[in-house]
């Protein structure tokens, strides 16, 4: 190899790891990380670690060809981890640094091509990791029951609902179970719903590959919960649930680190709407963004529109605002192509539904 294709190889790598989205206890690959020959792990997994992998089905043929490999046993395709079940929840390759080896991400494809997909890689050790279940949004449908964390995943966009029979306390973070608790991450929830008696129901449309939400069981063991969720990109939701909106591949911990995929544009837009009610609906947002690239909220029924904007230095820059008995809202955001880190959260809790006066 010349030193000059030495050192664009080098770049590569060293531009692969920086992306890497790295938790206390697990690690979060997309399709760029693995555009190279191996991805190794080192002493990370020499606890025991449990690998995850979700694979749409256009990437089935890339994913066939990118292997996980620990030395101690045969070499495990992405596709055939993201197959692996246990009933109705998701289940994982299981691995383990030991004697000195280590686990590796092997690219088998012709010059390291890559397609949409994501592997999370959990150490053993991680918090919540014996009471917490995993599932695949395509095939999600829980059915009303008490639940105590639940973590989605998917290399899609999915549009996620979860209905609450009964009070609940719910908070949520778009990271794995071992995430949602450890203050070392340092995560945002997307959702953070402490008033037991108020309305549980949850509706949003998730364009990050993990979202986990914890049900408070012990404090409220007689209300069950049912959750379901559909892939693909959904550009309108109503006002019947708490929801937020977040920039393409937020992940909103320690950091400021953003999911990449082929399969998320540079903006987004969202439009909630209810023909026959209207709703108060408390804003909150955490923002990464400048004033030239806003959130732009446009409250359709008062014909308001406010521009959110503000960067802290290793925080998000926290906004609040109120909007009165609206019925049709938009929330729009594009990246600024020049920091691809910059990055929003929006959470939206809507309240004192009322029905919508009708004339003539």
């Amino acid at each position: 190899m010349t030193s000059c294709h030495f050192f664009i190889a080098f770049a590569i790598l060293l531009q692969t790891s920086l992306a890497l989205v790295e938790f206390t206890s697990s690690k979060l690959y997309d399709e760029k990380d693995l555009a190279v020959q191996k991805v190794s792990l080192a002493s990370f997994c020499d606890v025991g670690c449990r690998v995850y992998a979700s694979v749409p089905s256009a990437s089935a043929r890339i994913a066939k060809n990118i292997m996980v490999q620990d030395n101690t046993q045969a070499d495990k395709s992405l596709f055939d981890i993201s197959k692996l079940s246990n009933g109705e929840q998701k289940s994982y390759f299981a691995v383990l640094a030991a004697n000195n080896s280590q686990v590796n991400l092997v690219n088998k494809n012709r010059r390291y091509e890559t397609a949409p997909l994501a592997v999370w890689i959990v150490r053993e050790d991680a918090d919540n990791i014996g009471y917490s279940s995993v599932f695949e949004a395509a095939s999600l449908n829980i059915s009303s029951r008490s639940l105590e964390v639940v973590t989605v995943m998917s290399a899609e966009p999915f549009t996620l609902r979860s209905k609450t029979e009964g009070p609940m306390e719910i908070v949520a973070t778009m990271t794995g179970f071992g995430a949602l608790t450890k203050s070392d991450d340092e995560c945002t929830y997307v959702i953070e719903k402490m008033q037991p008696d108020a309305s549980s129901d949850i509706q949003v449309n998730v364009q990050s590959p993990l979202i986990t939400l914890f049900y408070d069981d012990n404090d409220f063991e007689g209300s069950k919960t049912s959750v379901s969720a559909q892939v693909g990109r959904g550009k309108s939701l109503g006002f019947s649930g708490i929801s937020f909106v977040a920039s393409p591949g937020y992940i909103g911990c320690k950091g400021g680190k953003t999911f990449r995929s082929s399969l998320y544009g540079t903006s987004t837009s969202l439009k909630y709407s209810d023909s026959s009610k209207s709703y108060d609906v408390a804003v909150t947002s955490f923002l990464n963004t400048d004033g030239s690239h806003p959130v732009k909220v446009k409250d359709n029924t008062n014909r308001k529109e406010y521009k959110l904007f503000g960067t802290t230095p290793g925080q998000a820059n926290i906004q609040n605002l109120s909007m009165q008995q609206t019925n049709n809202v938009e929330i729009s955001w594009s990246r600024n192509s020049k920091d691809q880190d910059q990055s929003f959260l929006v959470r939206l809790m809507p309240s004192n539904e009322q029905n919508r006066t009708r004339f003539g």
